[in-house]
């Protein structure tokens, strides 16, 4: 009997780490970054975070983050930032266009085939993942509790980067994302 419990909680740990994206997490992204245009490469530092953003140039929530997504980077330059625009209906073109459009200081890597989406199984826009240097996902959701970080009260992004930059354990692995779907 305790064989068979064994196997089940082996079995039950194996789907959830496939179905959690630490499985098909790689250390490295490649696409076109649309703010400058150009085919980028981007390596995860071992040693740092990385933390990386879905958003879309649909979403208004997505543009409501830019200004607090860019402050959380120039306050831990520590860390490795990534965005991802993960929407299939909108061509590179007026992608482009639209991030232009913006101060962002973080690469934003084109995903129209929805490739890193689906490898994080990122849901809505913005969707956050904070990725150690194993690749294991140490917190995904939320950056606030409101769709704009103007009018938010709790930072759950922000304490979680705050906590891994003093060396503590994150007070949160998991917020509900706030924002628009990623059509699938």
């Amino acid at each position: 009997m305790n064989l068979g419990k064994s196997l089940f909680k082996s079995a039950l740990l194996f789907f959830l780490i496939l179905n959690s994206g630490y499985a098909a997490y790689r250390n490295d992204f490649q696409g076109i970054d649309l703010r400058e245009g150009k085919s980028k490469s981007i390596k995860i530092d071992s040693k740092k975070y990385t933390i990386l953003y879905f958003l879309s140039s649909s979403c208004p929530c997505s543009q409501a983050h830019f200004t607090h997504l860019n402050q959380l980077q120039q306050k831990y330059p520590q860390f490795s930032f990534i965005g991802f625009h993960s929407h299939k209906a909108i061509p590179k073109e007026k992608a482009m266009d639209y991030f232009s459009q913006f101060e962002i200081n973080f690469p934003i890597l084109l995903d129209k085939s929805l490739k890193f989406a689906n490898q994080f199984s990122a849901l809505k826009t913005p969707h956050i993942f904070v990725v150690d240097k194993r690749g294991e996902i140490i917190y995904q959701g939320a950056a606030t509790n409101s769709r704009n970080p103007e009018k938010a009260d709790k930072f759950y992004l922000q304490e979680v980067l705050g906590d891994l930059a003093q060396d503590l354990k994150p007070r949160y692995t998991n917020k509900k994302s706030i924002g628009c779907y990623i059509q699938r």
